[in-house]
């Protein structure tokens, strides 16, 4: 054998030289067999091309081993009489190393050496064939005594006559009985454990996953059921890499373990971890054996108990990501999410049983609901159930929600089954770390952007990316798509626990008010985009210092981002309103009106708009009040509540008129008459559009004007005054293309197609909506794109062409859908529907909310009129 002399630390050379060593060792494991083995091994090192003084400490730790091994092999004390020695001149190096080191044995083995790493290296080359040659002295010593133990390993992948014999262990917990779920992950493993890695690559499978999701519950099932596939046993150790009162197990300590496990004496155990390693990893070259690494801190944790036969697994249970073994071990991970719905409830059964589920369906639902489906949340409730089994589930669910998203209702019996075991992982992350995970209580989710969490922290974009990698590896947030970040329900109750005992309120306060300046600056911004009610005159000010909104340049944009944070940006409106922090209230309501408009989402936009209202009220701002009315109007007229609808229009139109805003008037006879029209009110409709019209003209608002004259068009449409309402349009259409306004544009096209289905002009209506149906698309403004789209398929019906009517509905039904339009969505059903019964499809004029859309209307008085 050859040793080149490499680089040290360098990992690849490092193995590549260990697996050549394997390579050599002697299938004849007789003792002069090894001891020619030795012989080559020791004379390579002192030809090859290690360095003098390398060479020199390797000779000699080689020379201290040999010399107590010659005394054991030629002991002539032995009652079979002395062996005959190995001749000098069969082994030289051997000789030579023993008489050498028989004279220096004060000598310090590795002092002085330049390269420590390289010389416990070597030394680790060499001490499988010490261990084999030391195990074959005591054989010879006394045939009927076994110093490997009295049970011994079956031979697992070809005869091993001539090998050390070991004790089989069988060091695996009790698997849970109530084990359930997981069947996903556990089909996955074991395919993984059945399926050889690259050569010299020993399977080694990392689960990972939140504190609380059964990782040690899950490696333990999944490895006794696969342990049948691993003869040679199993071994199991707790690192105790998170704990609350144990100290981390270090590896070499684990080693030790493993090694009294497989048989090995106390006195042949090397007293170093690197000794340790190598011999363990001798003893399981060529067997097949299971490992479970529980609980591990960190890659330095884990690599020292990591066999090299390629016939044994590894399975690795950690808080943390464990890259590191993935780039330099081969290792695969395995993420365990949160068991599904369908898992909690079956986790829940076989701990309570099912019949008592189902006797409280909705109780036990609530209950899985306020454990966020967390395994160990569920553990500890179940255990309570059944210490106290007089108390219905109802209750058991009541005083979970009492506990307002703290963890006190999910306190265990002991450390292991406490939900707060969280904190072993929180008390192992870096300062800037851990003090985001503090403030992400404060936001309120269900997801956050690192643009966001940046500026919760006021810290750098760059920086705060990589605090939440942090996270990310500590497996205390997670991310299901690129770019978002997740934190769970019971972990938001731990960091909020966190967050109050370690911030002030001043320093939460600064947090909140950054990361609204950033959601409302940015929501204004893809509001700005949209169309429609961009107000100048709504002074939001200026971000926080060092609050930079994320930029929105196309509708597209814009669109995109609304739709991803709108549930994040409802969330922050009602923090908004929690906190008395009217600014921020005002902002983010007018922010959001138009997008909720645009999504059909009416119930939430009243939600939205009502505090702004309370805000301008409280304020004594007649404008704002004014205005919030004229929109609260609007869409009550959409959800059919006529009395609510009318009566905040008719405020709006008096308040504005008090304060002599002579355009906000406009704007609110312009929304009266489109809830007069819902109302089949059509003549009242046309004047109050017709006041709208003129006081447009007086303030000098184009846009308002065009607006009213496309208004007008629609109404006496309905009203069969066709050549008028082609006036308006013409009108219209024109001032609109002049004011550059592109939106309103389609909205007048719209117009204008119905018009021409009504003369009879199908192929212009046609040609009509198809231009409107884009110009809607090309603005995000999906709900007016399914509208134009649906009523071409009026025109292509008018037309005789049920096909065509059926293909556009059909289309516009699935982009309703897509589009979560439900309203819109129930439309074109009702026309599919009627198609197929063979009845007349067309719509009864005025179209109005229907169905489910009708939600009960709030009382006028209620604090909203």
């Amino acid at each position: 054998m050859t040793v080149e002399r490499t680089p040290s630390g360098s990992l690849a050379t490092t193995r590549s030289l260990e697996l050549t060593a394997a390579g050599h060792r002697p299938r004849d494991r007789s003792t002069p067999a090894v001891l020619a083995y030795l012989d080559s091994m020791a004379g390579s090192f002192r030809a090859g091309g290690l360095s003098a003084d390398l060479t020199h400490h390797v000779m000699h730790a080689m020379g201290s081993r040999l010399l107590g091994f010659s005394q054991e092999l030629f002991d002539t004390s032995g009652p079979s009489g002395p062996p005959e020695p190995a001749p000098a001149a069969r082994y030289p190096h051997i000789a030579e190393l023993a008489a050498t080191t028989a004279h220096d044995k004060g000598s310090t083995v590795g002092g002085g050496c330049d390269d420590q790493f390289e010389f416990e290296f070597a030394l680790d080359l060499l001490l499988d064939g010490f261990e084999r040659l030391r195990g074959q002295a005591a054989e010879a010593a006394s045939a009927a005594a076994d110093p490997y133990g009295a049970s011994s390993l079956p031979a697992a992948g070809g005869d091993r006559s001539g090998s050390p014999r070991m004790t089989r262990p069988a060091q695996l917990p009790s698997d849970l009985p109530v084990f359930a779920g997981r069947a996903a992950e556990g089909a996955w493993l074991s395919a993984a454990s059945g399926t050889p890695g690259p050569a010299g690559i020993v399977p080694v499978i990392v689960i990972g996953g939140a504190p609380g999701v059964g990782k040690t519950t899950f490696a333990v099932h999944h490895a006794h059921r696969i342990a049948s596939s691993f003869p040679d046993g199993q071994l199991f150790v707790n690192l105790c890499g998170f704990h609350p009162h144990a100290s981390a197990v270090e590896p070499g300590d684990a080693l030790h373990g493993f090694l009294t496990a497989l048989g090995v004496p106390a006195q042949h155990i090397p007293e170093d971890t690197a000794g340790r390693s190598a011999l363990f990893r001798s003893l399981l070259a060529d067997r097949k054996v299971l490992l479970v690494l529980d609980n591990a801190r960190d890659e330095q944790h884990v690599r020292p108990l990591l066999p090299a036969g390629d016939g044994c697994l590894t399975l690795v249970t950690s808080r943390n990501q464990r890259p590191g073994l993935i780039a330099t071990e081969g290792a695969r991970p395995l993420p365990l999410p949160l068991p599904s719905q369908a898992e909690a409830y079956e986790t829940l059964a076989r701990r309570l049983g099912a019949e008592r589920l189902d006797a409280e369906p909705a109780a036990a639902a609530d209950i899985i609901r306020l454990c966020g489906r967390l395994p160990l949340a569920l553990a500890v409730v179940a255990a309570r159930v059944v210490l106290e089994p007089a108390f219905p589930l109802h209750a058991i669910a009541d005083d979970l929600r009492h506990a307002h998203g703290g963890l006190d209702a999910f306190t265990g019996f002991d450390t292991d089954s406490d939900v707060r075991t969280v904190s072993w992982s929180y008390r192992s992350l870096d300062d800037p770390v851990a003090r985001l995970f503090r403030l992400l209580a404060l936001h309120p989710g269900p997801h956050i952007t690192a643009p966001a969490a940046a500026a919760l922290t006021g810290l750098p974009l760059a920086g705060t990316r990589r605090i939440l990698s942090g996270l990310t590896r500590a497996c205390l947030v997670e991310q299901p798509r690129p770019g978002l970040f997740t934190l769970h329900d019971l972990l938001r109750g731990y960091a909020t626990e966190l967050a109050h005992h370690h911030d002030d309120a001043d320093t939460r306060h600064r947090a909140i008010h950054r990361v609204l300046d950033h959601y409302m600056f940015t929501a204004y911004e893809a509001n700005r985009l949209f169309k429609q009610d961009y107000l100048p005159e709504l002074d939001l000010g200026s971000p926080s210092p060092g609050i930079i909104p994320e930029n929105l340049a196309t509708v597209e944009q814009a669109d995109r981002w609304l739709t991803a944070e709108h549930r994040v940006l409802t969330g922050l409106l009602q923090t908004a309103v929690s906190q008395e922090l009217d600014h921020h209230t005002t902002g983010l309501a007018w922010s959001l009106k138009e997008y909720l408009n645009r999504q059909e989402y009416w119930p939430e936009a009243i939600t939205a708009l009502t505090p702004a209202l309370e805000v301008a009220r409280r304020r004594g701002n007649r404008l704002e009040e004014g205005r919030c009315m004229r929109h609260l109007g609007s869409i009550h007229g959409y959800l059919g509540h006529q009395k609510q609808s009318l009566h905040h229009l008719r405020r709006a139109t008096i308040s504005l008129e008090e304060i002599g805003a002579v355009g906000e008037q406009a704007r609110a006879h312009y929304a009266t008459a489109c809830a007069l029209f819902l109302f089949g009110r059509i003549h009242d409709a046309v004047e109050s559009s017709e006041r709208g019209l003129a006081l447009s003209r007086a303030a000098g608002d184009e846009l308002w004007l065009a607006e009213c004259l496309i208004e007008l068009a629609w109404f006496h449409s309905n009203l069969g005054h066709l050549e008028r309402s082609l006036v308006y349009s013409e009108e219209g259409l024109a001032l609109l293309q002049r004011l550059e306004a592109p939106w309103q544009q389609a909205q007048g096209w719209a117009v204008l197609g119905y018009n021409y289905r009504l003369l009879g002009r199908y192929e212009d209506s046609v040609a009509t909506y198809r231009r409107a149906m884009e110009a809607f698309e090309a603005l995000g403004d999906h709900r007016n794109a399914v509208g134009a789209l649906m009523r071409r398929g009026d025109t292509r019906l008018a037309m005789g062409d049920t096909k065509a009517a059926r293909a556009d509905w059909a289309r516009a039904l699935d982009s309703a859908e897509q589009q979560a339009l439900s309203y819109s969505a129930q439309q074109v059903r009702d026309r599919l529907t009627a198609l197929d019964m063979e009845t007349d499809p067309a719509p009864v004029l005025p179209e109005r909310a229907a169905g489910a859309h009708r939600i009960p209307a709030p009382a006028v008085g209620d604090g909203v009129g």
